[in-house]
């Protein structure tokens, strides 16, 4: 551009010059404007003139073309016209289509990226080949430009002097004339060129190409719901599970007879929780009211396996106590006892309970006279025990409420009860409060045979029933057993089902259907030989 702006301002000049010389000749000779020369000398110097403006044009390329990359000579008209150069480019652009393909799958050390790549390398060396070639050709035809400008000037000059000959001042005129005419041609061939030159150099070079063509979406890039939703189940599932196990493994309550046995706690069955009646403010057992109930088979169970745990002859006195209130220790005494009595066996019900007895009211007997009695020497054994179910099921109550029920309960008076009570009886079931609220209970664990524990279902703390266990073997106690009270069998049957049968799916489905005794929970009982 620089080039070309500068032989603008030279030819500009020269065409002036020209036309002063025109000027000036024709005042000096007199000469009109019209005078003109022959028609073949003006066709030989129209010739010559569009040989010069071709070669000019040709060189000026030229110029342009050494300055520039091999890359860059290709996006020349006389270059890229070529056959060769046209299918070289094709080629490139061809094997740049495979690769970018390629690369959305493959690596760059796999074979077939391997191959692209040399194929694109062969091809540029190819094309660069052509464009060389291109470029030979074209520097030839701007040295035949030359000769053909070169012959036409020379011809152009042997008409001149000829027509010098026959007519030197119109010759003359008409040489002054074309050689204006011939400025202003080159002069306004080179402005042409020159605004050319200026847009093309403001065009930036760059290697951008189009590899695929874009494409209108048919849905939106975000939100996509359908993925939100996938996503959001998914999360809401992990979060579900994770506070469910969370939740499991904070909960320390006795659930199941698993949690039992991981205390090292013989099991000795489950009694499900059955809610009283509307209405009914009674606490007669429910072995007296149902005795063909499930509530009923499960105390049996607790008798059978009760029977089973120990090869001991004679009466045995036991404890049936809990950890804390509310679990149902009295009601299972009760019930229990009746359970045994109902084998056959003769049963000493005793309400050791002298802070809160209530053993009383599930007989429907007196509380008074009772243990209490006994123990400070108010009343005599046979005279505090009242019959509750024929011969076979004796009650003691507790009597009058003392001051200080430890120490009675503590003292060789009531070891003496004891054991005098095992001589007369099968089984001797004592009714004590709760091991972690009072001492009474460890006080009385070394006058007896072992333990009944009873553990409400959900309610009972593992921690808690653990401080119970190691309390009574403080004192030199034996748990014997454990009871599992209060089960809801429908609610939970996620943790119960393995353990009762067809008995109570029976029971719940159809109340007129018979029942089969089917025991409910618990360790197998092992026969005495």
């Amino acid at each position: 551009t620089g080039w070309l702006s500068d032989r603008v301002r030279d030819e500009k000049t020269k065409l002036e010059e020209a036309e002063s010389t025109l000027i000036k000749y024709q005042q000096e000779r007199g000469l009109s404007s019209t005078g003109e020369g022959g028609s073949d000398d003006g066709a030989l110097s129209a010739a010559a003139m569009t040989a010069r403006m071709d070669r000019m044009a040709k060189e000026s390329t030229l110029a342009q073309m050494r300055g520039v990359s091999t890359s860059q000579l290709a996006s020349f008209p006389q270059i890229a016209s070529s056959g060769a150069v046209q299918a070289a480019r094709s080629r490139i652009s061809e094997l740049q289509s495979e690769q970018s393909r390629l690369a959305e799958s493959l690596g760059d050390r796999h074979p077939d990226m391997m191959r692209v790549r040399n194929e694109i390398a062969q091809a540029e060396e190819k094309l660069g080949a052509e464009v060389r070639g291109a470029m030979r050709a074209f520097e030839s035809e701007v040295q035949a430009a030359r000769a053909r400008e070169g012959a036409l000037v020379a011809n152009v000059k042997q008409e001149k002097k000829a027509s010098l000959d026959v007519d030197r001042d119109s010759v003359e005129l008409s040489a002054l004339k074309r050689e204006v005419e011939s400025h202003r041609q080159v002069y306004q061939a080179l402005t042409d060129r020159s605004k050319e030159t200026g847009l093309e150099s403001e065009l930036k070079s760059t290697n951008v190409r189009i590899v695929e063509k874009a494409e209108t979406p048919g849905a939106p890039i975000s939100p996509n719901r359908r993925r939100n939703y996938q996503i959001a189940m998914l999360i809401g599932l992990a979060i579900g599970i994770g506070l469910t196990l969370l939740f499991e493994n904070f909960d320390n309550t006795v659930r199941t007879p698993e949690d039992v046995k991981a205390m090292n706690l013989p099991f000795l069955g489950m009694i499900p929780a059955v809610a009283p009646a509307a209405g009914t403010t009674t606490t007669r057992p429910a072995a007296l009211r149902y005795p063909e109930g499930p509530v009923a088979e499960a105390y049996r169970v607790v008798r059978t396996n009760l029977l089973f745990s120990s090869a001991a002859e004679g009466g045995r006195a036991l404890i049936v106590t809990s950890s804390n209130p509310g679990e149902g220790k009295t009601t299972t005494t009760a019930n229990l006892a009746i359970s045994l009595a109902a084998n056959g066996a003769k049963v000493l019900v005793v309400d050791a309970d002298l802070r809160r007895p209530t053993l009383h009211s599930h007989f429907a007997i007196s509380k008074t006279p009772g243990l209490s009695d006994v123990i400070v020497g108010k009343r005599q054994i046979s005279e505090a025990i009242q019959s509750a179910r024929g011969k076979a099921l004796h009650v003691l109550p507790c009597g009058y409420i003392p001051p200080n029920p430890a120490e009675l309960l503590g003292s060789t008076v009531m070891r003496d009860i004891v054991k005098a009570l095992k001589t007369r009886y099968d089984w001797v079931l004592i009714d004590t409060p709760p091991v972690l609220a009072m001492a009474d209970t460890p006080v009385l664990c070394p006058f007896v045979d072992g333990v009944v524990l009873v553990i409400a279902s959900e309610a009972s703390h593992r921690p808690a029933v653990q401080r119970a266990i190691d309390q009574i073997a403080s004192v030199g106690g034996t748990v014997i057993g454990a009871v599992l009270n209060k089960v809801d069998l429908k609610r939970n049957s996620y943790y119960y089902s393995q353990y009762y049968g067809e008995y109570y799916r029976s029971y719940y489905a159809d109340a007129a259907e018979p029942k089969a005794a089917v025991v409910a929970a618990g360790p197998r009982p092992i026969r005495r030989k």
